[in-house]
C-alpha cells in the first residue's frame, strides 16, 4: 500500500468523525496490540489541539479502535530466583516481558510492580512513571498514593510527585479528597486529615479518625463526633464508642451491645449485636456470639431481619446478593462452611452447596463445589456453557478472557476453556539441567508442588529425597487441616543447585497455621545433598562462632537474643558465593510475627573455620 493511498484511507476513516480541518498528519505502521499485525496510527492537529487515532484490520476492512482498548494482564513464569511477572495481551503474549518479583493489574494506564523488596509503577510501555525505591506502595485512590519509605509514609500522585511535605507514621488511601494522618503531637500521637495537595486541612488533634463517606467523617476528640470535609462538627454523640458511619447510620455500643443511631443521634435501631457492620446499599451485617462462636445476620435500614442472625458466615456478593453460610458440623464450625445464594429479600435461591463463592460481576460470580470452579448465575445456578475447571480457586472474566486462579496457579482460558496463557512447568537452568514442577494432590485440602531435577545421570534417589523435603506423602482422603507446599529455585553456583522447599499447615480450629522451610544443597555432579556441617573444619566449633556472629549483630534484627543465647543444633541456611545466610524458624529466636530471620555472614569473616579443601566448599567455588 502505497503513501496516498494511505492518507486517503486514514482520511476517510477520520472525516466520519470529525470533519476535514486536518493539519500535520503524520501516519505510520506500528504493532500496537502486539498480536503481530502492524495498525496504522494517525496522529494530527485539529483546532491547534492534538489526536490520536488508531486503524486495525478487521473483516477485510479497516477501522478505527480507541488505544485505551488494548489491555494489559499480570502473568507470571515461573525461573531461578522464583516467579517472575509480567503483562500480556488477549492473545497470551507478553507484551511487557516478566521481569518483576510481582506486579499488579493495570488501573488508569497505571500498575504497581516490585523488584527485589522495592516497589514502583510502570505505565502500560513498560516504563517507569515511579522508580521502584519504596518498601510499599498503596493502590492509587483519587489518584493518589500513599508510600512508604523508611518506614514513614507520603502522597504521591500519578506522575510519583511526593505531595506531603513530610513522612507520617501513617497515612490512610484518600476519600472525598481526604486521607487520615497520623502523627505525635505533645509526645502522644494523634489524628487528623490531609487534602490531596498533602497540606493539613484539619488539625492533628484527635484520639480517633475514620475515612470520609459521602463529606462526613467520625472522629473522637473528648466525645465521638461527625465532622465534614472542613472539619466543622456537625453532631457531637455521648456514646462509649461511635463508628462504621454508612447511609446516614452510625453505629453505638453500650454495654458491650451496638445497635445504630442516625446523624442527630436517635437510636434506630437498639442496641443488641455484638458486631455491627456500616451500611450499604441500605444494608448491613451484623453479628451475635453464640456459645463462642459468631452468627450473623443482615438486617434493613429500620432494623428489619431479612436473615436472622444464626448463620456461621455471611459475605455480600454485589448485585443484591449475599452468601449465606452454615457449618458442615454445627459443633465444630471451623471444619467448614457450606454456602447458599440468598438476596436482599431474606429468600434463599439455593440449597446450601458451595464451598466458596466470590463477588458477582456483570450477572456472574465463581463458585467451587468438589474440586471444581466454576461460574453461577444471580439465581446460583452453575452456568454449564462456560469453563468447569478441575480444583479450587476461583474465575473472573477480564474484558474477553477469562482469569483463572485455579490450585495457587494463575492462567488465563477463553469462554471454552481453551488456554491462552499457562506457566511453564520446566525451569531450564542450563543446557543440561532442568527443574520440572510437579503436582501432588491426593485431597482438596493437601496440594503440593514439587521438583524433580531432569539432567542425564542424576540418579533416582535425588528426587526421591526432593519428594520427601517436599512432604510429598500418603494422607487419608479425609483430614482436619490444609496443607499447601511450593518450592523456589535459588541459583546453580557451578555444581551447586540450591532449593527452596515451603510449605503451610493450618489445623482447623487453630488460632494461625504453622510454616516450614528447608533447603536443598544438591551438587549436581554427585546427588550429594550437602549440610551445613560439610562446611567447617573438624577441629572448628562452628556453633559457637555462629552464636558469636549473630550475638554481635543481631542489633538489627527484631529478635529476643540475648548474651546467653547459644546456637545447639544447626539452623537452616543458603550460600551464595561470599555469603553463608543461616535462617531461623519463628520462635526460635524472634515472635511468631516476624516469620523467618535471616543473618548474611561474609566468608571473609568466618574464614578461619572453612574448610576450602572439601567437596561441598569445591561444590561452589572454582
Amino acid at each position: 500500500m502505497n503513501k496516498n493511498k494511505i492518507l486517503h484511507l486514514v482520511k476517510s476513516a477520520l472525516i466520519k468523525e470529525i470533519n476535514d480541518n486536518i493539519s500535520h498528519l503524520l501516519v505510520y505502521f506500528k504493532d500496537v496490540d502486539h498480536d503481530e499485525i502492524d495498525e496504522i496510527i494517525a496522529r494530527y492537529v485539529i483546532n491547534n489541539n492534538e489526536f490520536t487515532t488508531v486503524l486495525k484490520y478487521r473483516n477485510y476492512d479497516w477501522i478505527i479502535v480507541n488505544q485505551d482498548k488494548i489491555k494489559l494482564y499480570p502473568a507470571y513464569i515461573h525461573a531461578v530466583g522464583g516467579k517472575k511477572w509480567g503483562y500480556i495481551n488477549e492473545k497470551g503474549k507478553y507484551c511487557i516481558k516478566p521481569t518483576f518479583n510481582h506486579d499488579e493489574e493495570f488501573k488508569d494506564e497505571l500498575a504497581i510492580v516490585q523488584v527485589d523488596n522495592l516497589f514502583g509503577v510502570i505505565n502500560d510501555k513498560g516504563e517507569y512513571i515511579v522508580n521502584p525505591i519504596y518498601e510499599n506502595i498503596e493502590p492509587f485512590h483519587e489518584n493518589r498514593a500513599i508510600v512508604t519509605l523508611n518506614n514513614e509514609q507520603f502522597i504521591i500522585n500519578e506522575r510519583g510527585e511526593i505531595l506531603s511535605v513530610k513522612g507520617y507514621p501513617y497515612l490512610g488511601n484518600f476519600h472525598d479528597s481526604r486521607a487520615v494522618v497520623k502523627d505525635k503531637v505533645n509526645k502522644e500521637y494523634l489524628f487528623g486529615y490531609l487534602d490531596s495537595a498533602g497540606e493539613v486541612v484539619i488539625p492533628i488533634k484527635y484520639k480517633e479518625a475514620n475515612d470520609f463517606n459521602n463529606h462526613k467523617a467520625v472522629v473522637k476528640a473528648t466525645k465521638y463526633q461527625l465532622i465534614d470535609l472542613e472539619g466543622n462538627i456537625l453532631q457531637e454523640y455521648p456514646y462509649a464508642y461511635v463508628g462504621n458511619y454508612g447511609e446516614g447510620r452510625l453505629v453505638i455500643k453500650i454495654q458491650d451491645k451496638c445497635g445504630y443511631i442516625n446523624e442527630t443521634g436517635e437510636v434506630i435501631i437498639n442496641p443488641q449485636y455484638q458486631i455491627c457492620h456500616a451500611y450499604k446499599d441500605d444494608y448491613a451485617i451484623v453479628n451475635q456470639e453464640q456459645e463462642l462462636y459468631n452468627t450473623y445476620g443482615l438486617i434493613d435500614l429500620e432494623g428489619k431481619e431479612l436473615f436472622k442472625p444464626i448463620y456461621n458466615h455471611l459475605i455480600p456478593l454485589g448485585e443484591k446478593r449475599y452468601a449465606v453460610g452454615l457449618a458442615k458440623n454445627k459443633n465444630k464450625p471451623y471444619l467448614g462452611i457450606l454456602y447458599a445464594i440468598g438476596n436482599e429479600m431474606g429468600e434463599f435461591l439455593t440449597d446450601f452447596k458451595y464451598e466458596q463463592i466470590k463477588p458477582y460481576y456483570n450477572h456472574l460470580a465463581s463458585a467451587t463445589k468438589n474440586n471444581k470452579t466454576f461460574f453461577i448465575d444471580l439465581n446460583g445456578e452453575i452456568i454449564e456453557s462456560l469453563p468447569i475447571l478441575s480444583g479450587v480457586g476461583s474465575l473472573q472474566f477480564m474484558d474477553h478472557i477469562i482469569q483463572a486462579n485455579i490450585d495457587h496457579e494463575l492462567h488465563y482460558i477463553d469462554d471454552e476453556g481453551q488456554i491462552i496463557n499457562y506457566p511453564n512447568y520446566i525451569i531450564p537452568i542450563n543446557d543440561s539441567l532442568d527443574v520440572v514442577t510437579k503436582k501432588y494432590k491426593p485431597n482438596k485440602q493437601y496440594l503440593v508442588y514439587y521438583p524433580k531435577i531432569e539432567k542425564i545421570g542424576i540418579h533416582r534417589s535425588v528426587n526421591k529425597k526432593l519428594k520427601q523435603l517436599s512432604r510429598v506423602k500418603e494422607v487419608p482422603t479425609h483430614i482436619q487441616y490444609e496443607y499447601y507446599g511450593d518450592f523456589t529455585v535459588l541459583n546453580l553456583l557451578n555444581n551447586l543447585l540450591q532449593i527452596k522447599i515451603e510449605g503451610y499447615k493450618y489445623q482447623y480450629g487453630a488460632a494461625h497455621g504453622f510454616s516450614y522451610q528447608e533447603y536443598a544443597h544438591i551438587d549436581i555432579e554427585t546427588g550429594i545433598f550437602y549440610q551445613l556441617f560439610d562446611l567447617f573444619k573438624e577441629q572448628c566449633d562452628y556453633h559457637l562462632m555462629l552464636t558469636n556472629w549473630v550475638i554481635e549483630h543481631k542489633r538489627d534484627k527484631h529478635t529476643l537474643i540475648d548474651e546467653m543465647y547459644i546456637i545447639k543444633e544447626d539452623p537452616l541456611f543458603f550460600v551464595d558465593t561470599n555469603h553463608l545466610h543461616i535462617v531461623f524458624k519463628p520462635y526460635e529466636v524472634a515472635p511468631y510475627s516476624e516469620g523467618y530471620i535471616t543473618f548474611s555472614i561474609p566468608f571473609s569473616s568466618i574464614m578461619n573455620c572453612i574448610d576450602i579443601n572439601n567437596d561441598f566448599w569445591k561444590s561452589f567455588h572454582n
